[in-house]
């Protein structure tokens, strides 16, 4: 979820904004009752799932596009995305910690009742029971790597959406590897793939497991080293065109993947700009409004649920729930997405920004070299 957009390729910036969005659009479905009925469309933006798939595909691209053009050390390299981790995650993990006798009461009294809500409050009090090993965990970010029957919902515990964080520390331990691997020649590219797959298939795991999401980052990897490849592309007449509405149809009717099909629009329509309908996906992507939000979204990604909850406990402290569901979504919707950017904005300006300078600074070279 993290990781500086690649500069000719800005509209992943957006995207992001876009992304983390979106799964704060589905916990709120959930939190005010809907969604488990919706088909269709509507059933696409309630499952947020499917925006964390998309971003685990981004991620693939742009940590190997990092790796593979700023030829840093392995040291320098996880002590820059450690920097860019880790302060707010630690910020949102301990506030998390702290308020989990308010998710068991908040989602326990919820107004309407939902699967999701009934599972938060199981998560939260497993959360409770083993809360040093939990949080030791979660300080190691290897708390998705921990099986449950050692750790209780280690993977979704304190803090729900940190199991993502988890998953994207055990690609940036392994990351360095694998591209030397795969640009190594055929031998080693061909023993990194074989041991992806048998990763994959004889390991899997539990959600935010590395060998379970395989896949994903593959698929990101992949579409790199295409992008990377562009510049020695020929195409054939018309072509350039039709790429990105050829290519959306082939990813849909083959994969029927909401996050495998918004991927491929923002890849396809930076790979061949010319293409029909490329210029409107890049034009929103790179607006001024969703480059501010996707600057954003790994603390709107992190924080939603604090504000979240907080939000749901103010509502119904203002008898809110009394003017019905759907007026209840509109108002928590509202509450929670302008906190939410209030939140991220400050959390931006004044936690994550200084770390990425940080990141870059001489200081930064003298502490990882």
């Amino acid at each position: 979820m993290t990781g500086s957009a690649p500069a000719r390729i800005a509209a992943i910036e957006g995207l992001r904004g876009i992304l983390a969005h979106w799964v704060l659009f589905s916990h709120v479905v959930s939190a005010a009752g809907l969604g488990e009925g919706w088909r269709g469309p509507f059933r696409v933006l309630y499952v947020g799932t499917h925006a964390v798939d998309a971003f685990i595909i981004v991620s693939g691209f742009v940590i190997t596009y990092l790796l593979d053009t700023a030829r840093e050390g392995y040291g320098r390299f996880l002590w820059r995305r450690l920097l860019r981790l880790y302060p707010v995650y630690l910020i949102c993990l301990l506030v998390s910690a702290a308020l989990l006798p308010m998710q068991i009461r908040v989602y326990a009294e919820a107004p309407w009742p939902h699967p999701h809500n009934d599972y938060l409050v199981k998560i939260a009090q497993a959360s409770l029971d083993q809360l040093p090993a939990q949080i030791a965990a979660h300080l190691a970010m290897a708390h998705s790597a921990v099986p449950g029957w050692l750790l209780k919902h280690s993977n979704y515990a304190v803090l729900s959406q940190g199991w993502s964080l988890s998953l994207e520390w055990q690609f940036y331990l392994l990351a360095p590897l694998l591209l030397r691997l795969l640009l190594g020649g055929t031998v080693p590219a061909l023993a990194a793939i074989g041991l992806a797959c048998l990763a994959h298939f004889l390991v899997a795991g539990q959600q935010g497991f590395l060998p379970r999401h395989v896949p994903e980052f593959a698929f990101g990897i992949t579409c790199y080293l295409v992008w990377r490849a562009r510049g020695k592309m020929i195409w054939p007449a018309g072509g350039a065109r039709l790429l990105l509405p050829a290519g959306l149809a082939l990813t849909y009717l083959t994969t029927h993947d909401p996050a495998v099909v918004v991927w491929m629009a923002v890849f396809l329509a930076t790979l061949q700009p010319a293409s029909v309908g490329a210029g409107l996906v890049n034009g929103v992507l790179r607006s001024a409004p969703l480059l501010a939000l996707g600057r954003w979204s790994y603390s709107v990604y992190l924080s939603h649920t604090i504000v979240l909850l907080l939000a749901m406990d103010g509502l119904r402290l203002a008898g809110a729930p009394a003017l019905g569901q759907w007026p209840y979504f509109g108002i928590l919707l509202g509450t929670t997405f302008a906190g939410t950017l209030v939140v991220s904005a400050l959390l931006y300006r004044w936690v994550e920004a200084p770390c990425i300078a940080l990141g870059q600074s001489g200081r930064h070279r003298a502490l990882a070299g």
